[in-house]
């Protein structure tokens, strides 16, 4: 069956858009969001204009998986990072005094 490559829903099922990326309402999230951006061929890609991962098999979750499972990655390392600098900073306040 084909499927949209974005959502991951498959056509005569459960796709509730026309096929075909451009059309997914999930690409208009994340181009909302600042995740994705098309380039200046048209090509949709991340925002930093690296290319998108690959259309993984059906039942998956498409692109959009993918995407989200970045953003989360993304933020977690975030909050690592901050914690770590709250524990550098208070450490250097500590010695200042």
């Amino acid at each position: 069956p084909r499927a949209c490559y974005m959502c991951g829903k498959e056509e005569n099922s459960d796709l509730d858009h026309r096929l075909g990326v451009k059309f997914c309402p999930l690409t208009q999230e994340f181009i909302a969001r600042g995740v994705i951006k098309y380039n200046l061929i048209g090509h949709l890609v991340h925002i930093d204009g690296s290319d998108l991962p690959r259309f993984p098999r059906l039942g998956t979750g498409g692109i959009a998986a993918l995407l989200r499972d970045e953003e989360e990655r993304k933020a977690k390392r975030g909050e690592r990072l901050m914690g770590l600098a709250g524990v550098l900073g208070n450490m250097c306040l500590t010695r200042v005094v």
